[in-house]
């Protein structure tokens, strides 16, 4: 049996916020992508499509971790309701 090939290891590393761990991060990342550049909230399966996973629970799971965090607001069963609930981090200047 052949060895299942590894997903690529991101190129740099991203910093999160307020605890989250990188993969969390990278999921609110995409919602507030998708919400800047369609208008619209985004469907489990947008996000899926844009993080590059597997399967759509995978996003639900982070949804609900991000929910229970304070930086999502979704209602289960309802398309496209979720809102970014935290403002993005400003970049700090460099000193």
């Amino acid at each position: 049996m052949a060895a299942q090939p590894k997903r690529p290891e991101p190129a740099t590393e991203i910093e999160t916020e307020r605890g989250l761990t990188e993969a969390q991060q990278l999921t609110l990342n995409a919602v507030r992508n998708y919400i800047q550049a369609n208008g619209i909230a985004p469907s489990f399966r947008d996000v899926m499509v844009a993080r590059q996973l597997a399967s759509t629970s995978t996003v639900q799971v982070h949804f609900k971790t991000l929910q229970k965090a304070g930086a999502i607001d979704f209602r289960d069963g309802v398309p496209r309701s979720v809102r970014v609930l935290w403002a993005k981090p400003r970049r700090r200047r460099a000193s």
